[in-house]
């Protein structure tokens, strides 16, 4: 994080795969940038952060080939004997190092001598009427920004700079209007708000803490002051956002805050005008100052009075925004959920997870598995660890392969890049992207996740410590994921190029019935046209995710398709988890994928019975629209938790 970088050049074995006579594929490592540098197909790694020499060795000496035969049985026991007897003849060659069988997926992963036995191997495998494909491995990498924090400013970056058009004023343009057979305008309505069925959020109950500790406060005649002591409704405010982005509050009993001439501040106004219309400004630290439209700030210097007659915002003029849980809604007592915008933002462009949270939080019930392909998880982490996946079949720390898979000590996962049973992570995003899918809620710590009880986190690294990694680790990880029961599988990773091998991997987690989760990329290409994968293949259980900001715009850096990428989600600037204890703010489609990982776990432990397809109907189906997003995405919408959990109520499971 701020450290200079250095670029590694993609070059021999280390990234360019092996190109067969007649297949040719070829990887392209996506962008990873740090708030300096800006690497288009190149790899970047931090200086001092080289790899190991064993680790370098294997990467240029290790040459693979996927194959997968035809006819292969569907139950993987018997696909296991059946691949097994098909590669004995492929063993004994003199240039094959190794064959691992992955029979959930049909498959087999060769490791030859040299690249040119590789492309040999291909080349004759072509000519084999059993086999369905044979390709050679190839190179994908994480796909987020790293350090880059944009969490509650603009995303002003000139790439795709989507202009936010107001809020559509139609009843029949919002999917919650329209269901309740509402017609005509829904926004304003008569107190000049949106109509609840139309606005981000049911309710924005806040409080405002002065400098000195005290709170504002609004009686019954709308006299203004600042009292001390436990928070009463008097001191709880509705918090409105206007499509000019001006903001306004309403007192517990039902009057606005406004300002006069003289700069009296009152709370006896039943509509919204200039007068009850502040301009909200926002530090780094998240402290608020609030302009009247007059040009004052209000300020808390004289004890026990609020008035707006400053002309310059100082500390007295500074306040702590505090949410509060209304009715509707259930806010978890972790420390840094103010800084989860994607979660809750006070602009109302995020998933409304309280508002889901008040419904369903997975504290009860069996619980749902989800597979982390990533770069492997920090499962010690105070607000991961007991949501870790436990292997119910292996031993902890007895060096012995227990259940017999491969992979020693395999307790929380597996790590297929360095070949062990340790999935640790030794980068920081697979552990940022498990915190948004299910980081523990209501335990006092850090932050909260989608899904913050019930989830179990299996952790796959096929990412190395620099987030580059092979397609066949891949493979070898969706193997394992639909071996071990994994629901749904998060991919914040990919590459331009396409793999037959990879593709068919993930039509066999289809036939699983797992849900797989991908981030669009982060190029701001226009997927229809330039695509990306594995978020662009066109297998039913896939669903493509793009980022949008605090603001409800698509990020800069968001790939999108109005034809290929299904919905948006937060990804700008989110604080999440990272290895040691520690949290930090990380932006790219990797960091949206989680949040729909997150929002398919929430939804399945709410409703168990539903089908993988119908989880997936119900995300895509249930999301807000965004004007920003038209034309975008498949939906046009940002996911909604809320609204998912009610759809989900209404399905009937499979029979």
């Amino acid at each position: 994080q701020g450290s200079p970088m250095q670029l590694a050049i993609v070059n021999g074995g280390f990234v360019l795969p092996l190109i067969p006579m007649r297949s040719r594929i070829v990887s392209a490592l996506l962008l990873l940038v740090t708030t300096s540098v800006v690497a288009r197909g190149w790899l970047v790694q931090p200086e001092g952060g080289s790899e190991s020499p064993s680790a370098a060795a294997r990467k240029h000496s290790d040459h693979r080939v996927i194959v997968r035969y035809a006819g292969t049985s569907t139950d993987p026991w018997v696909a296991r004997t059946e691949i097994e007897k098909r590669v004995e003849k492929m063993q004994a060659q003199a240039s094959v190092v190794s064959v691992q069988t992955l029979p959930r997926v049909g498959m087999a992963l060769v490791s030859l001598v040299s690249a040119e036995a590789g492309e040999q191997l291909v080349e004759d495998l072509q000519r084999d009427e059993s086999v369905e494909l044979a390709v050679p491995d190839t190179w994908v990498s994480a796909f987020d920004l790293f350090g880059e924090n944009t969490a509650g400013t603009a995303d002003t970056s000139p790439a795709l700079r989507t202009r936010r058009a107001p809020w559509p004023a139609q009843c029949s343009a919002h999917p919650a209007c329209r269901m309740r057979g509402l017609v005509g305008n829904c926004c304003p309505a008569d107190d000049g708000m949106m109509l609840s069925c139309c606005a981000p959020h049911n309710e924005n109950l806040v409080s405002l803490r002065t400098y000195n500790g005290t709170y504002i406060s609004a009686n019954p005649d709308g006299v203004v002051s600042q009292v001390a002591g436990a928070l009463r409704d008097s001191e709880k405010f509705d918090f409105f956002v206007h499509v000019d982005d001006s903001v306004s509050f309403r007192s517990h009993f039902g009057k606005y805050l406004t300002v006069d001439e003289q700069g009296v501040v009152r709370a006896n106004s039943e509509q919204v005008g200039d007068s009850e219309k502040f301009e909200m400004v926002k530090d780094e630290e998240g402290m608020v100052s609030l302009k009247s439209l007059l040009g004052e700030y209000l300020t808390a210097e004289e004890p026990g009075v609020i008035w707006a007659d400053r002309e310059n915002a100082s500390a007295w003029e500074q306040f702590s925004m505090l949410q509060q849980a209304g009715p509707d809604q259930r806010f978890t007592d972790d420390p840094a959920l103010p800084k989860l915008w994607g979660m809750h933002n006070y602009k109302g462009f995020d998933i409304a997870a309280p508002e889901a949270w008040k419904v369903w939080t997975g504290e009860v019930g069996k619980g749902v598995t989800v597979a982390v392909i990533d770069t492997g998880i920090d499962y010690t982490h105070d607000d991961l660890s007991e949501q870790m996946w436990v292997n119910p079949l292996e031993i902890p720390d007895n060096g012995i392969d227990d259940d017999e898979n491969g992979y020693v000590d395999d307790v929380h996962g597996a790590d297929f890049a360095n070949e062990d049973g340790d999935p640790m992570d030794d980068n920081m995003h697979g552990t940022h992207c498990a915190g948004t899918i299910a980081g523990i809620g209501n335990n006092a710590v850090g932050v909260a996740g989608v899904a913050w009880r019930g989830v179990r986190l299996m952790a796959l690294k096929f990412l190395d410590a620099h987030g580059s990694g092979r397609t066949s680790d891949a493979i070898r990880a969706i193997d394992y994921a639909v071996a071990h029961g994994a629901k749904i599988a998060s991919n914040s990773w990919g590459g331009g190029g396409s793999s037959s091998a990879l593709r068919a991997a993930i039509e066999h987690t289809e036939v699983a019935g797992m849900l797989f989760t991908a981030a669009a990329g982060n190029e701001a290409n226009n997927n229809d046209e330039v695509p990306s994968f594995p978020a662009n293949y066109d297998i039913p259980n896939v669903i493509s995710v793009a980022s949008i900001t605090p603001e409800g715009d698509l990020s800069y850096f968001s790939c999108y398709g109005n034809s290929t990428v299904h919905v948006a989600a937060p990804g700008s600037g989110i604080y999440s988890t990272v290895p040691h204890n520690s949290y930090d703010t990380l932006s790219g489609t990797s960091m949206a994928t989680p949040h729909v990982s997150g929002l398919a776990a929430l939804v399945w432990m709410y409703r168990p019975q539903l089908s993988m397809h119908q989880v997936k109907k119900i995300i895509v189906g249930s999301v807000r629209p965004l004007p920003a997003l038209d034309g975008k995405v498949i939906t046009g919408g940002l996911i909604n938790a809320k609204n998912a959990l009610e759809a989900a109520w209404a399905f009937k499971p499979p029979r």
